[in-house]
């Protein structure tokens, strides 16, 4: 680094999805004065096609950077990394998260999706992959990146030079030079760092913002439609659309505690549709589905009464709806279960005794057939 070394860095990644992503790297290799990127939006007009071109300069690069999103494109990028790998070059690479990728970013051809699979499993493979670095904005790739960086080029030309400084082989002017590479990379890293955290406050408001907007659609809109006749199919239609988005906001906020509870009532909401169409089977399996993520809420906050409640109510009215259908056996397995978190309820918080000992009375009525 500090003998002015170029790190021609080949950057390989399909090309509409990740555009941000492409001169969010671009922009930092720029910052590293040793580091050149190379990538598509530089290769001009040239005889070769795409792939002929972008074989050509991996063949001459130093270092691979690979940016994996939802799209296997036309195949360039595989073939760009399998000739990085017969050259033996060093190689980072980096996956855009499932929530982070937007339904556009993602291929719809049945064959594309196996072949993004296969592809994505052959970088992680335990033995013949990579470690893997994961990211969802293009900030958090910057940093992600600068910090690889960091150590690859520190333990790959900044180590070197500091093992002949400490054997007195290195001029002073040189270590010098040394110690401004490794005060700069810091400095771009910490700034890296500061763009993460305001892209991470922006997705906290986005966050709040957007279940004020499930709060109305979950509690104002069913229930006003429910005032008149003949809404259940609308209901259920505005409450899956609220589980779908919400379900995208859940894996983005990376499990958010309020998300989480949002999910959890919703889908106790669109069992109660169901069951008004006489859907039993649907409306089961929505309870079951509200009752995990009760599960998950109660690990959270062992000690909060309401979701042991909540939990109770999910599989008190699967094991009726069980019942229904002619299964005792399940519907007793869900009373049990119903039991227990409605009796853990009533210790924490004596207003649900009722419901525990509506729970026991289901059991022993259930034994008693």
């Amino acid at each position: 680094m500090a003998q002015q070394i170029i790190i021609r860095s080949f950057v390989s990644s399909t090309w509409l999805d990740l555009k941000p992503e492409r001169a969010a790297v671009e922009a930092l290799l720029q910052k590293f004065r040793e580091t050149k990127f190379i990538g598509m939006e530089h290769f001009g007009s040239r005889e070769e096609t795409t792939l002929q071109v972008s074989l050509v300069e991996v063949e001459k690069s130093d270092l691979y950077i690979g940016i994996i999103g939802g799209r296997f494109g036309s195949g360039i990028t595989e073939a760009e990394y399998d000739r990085a790998r017969a050259r033996k070059l060093p190689c980072l690479i980096y996956f855009k998260g499932e929530a982070a990728i937007q339904p556009e970013g993602q291929d719809v051809e049945q064959a594309k999706i196996e072949n993004l699979r296969r592809f994505k499993d052959n970088l992680r493979d335990p033995v013949h992959g990579h470690t893997i670095t994961e990211f969802s904005g293009c900030h958090e790739l910057a940093s992600r990146l600068a910090s690889d960086l960091h150590n690859w080029l520190f333990d790959r030309y900044l180590a070197p030079a500091l093992s002949d400084a400490a054997k007195g082989n290195l001029r002073s002017e040189r270590a010098i030079a040394l110690s401004n590479d490794l005060q700069r990379l810091a400095t771009i890293n910490r700034e890296l760092l500061a763009q993460v955290a305001k892209e991470q406050r922006l997705l906290d408001e986005q966050r709040r913002l957007a279940l004020q907007a499930f709060y109305q659609l979950t509690y104002v809109v069913p229930n006003t439609l429910a005032r008149f006749p003949g809404t259940a199919r609308d209901r259920e239609r505005v409450v899956r659309d609220n589980l779908k988005q919400l379900d995208r906001l859940f894996r983005l906020s990376g499990g958010a505690h309020d998300v989480l509870r949002e999910l959890a009532t919703n889908y106790r909401l669109l069992a109660t549709i169901l069951m008004e169409q006489k859907r039993l089977r649907q409306a089961c399996a929505a309870f079951k589905k509200s009752a995990a993520y009760c599960v998950s809420l109660i690990k959270l906050q062992p000690n909060q009464a309401l979701y042991h409640r909540d939990r109770a109510v999910s599989h008190l009215n699967a094991g009726t709806l069980l019942e229904q259908q002619g299964n005792p056996t399940a519907a007793g397995k869900e009373y049990l279960v119903g039991l227990e978190s409605a009796s853990r309820a009533a210790e924490l918080d004596p207003q649900w005794s009722d419901l525990a000992q509506d729970a026991s009375n289901r059991v022993n009525q259930l034994e008693g057939r």
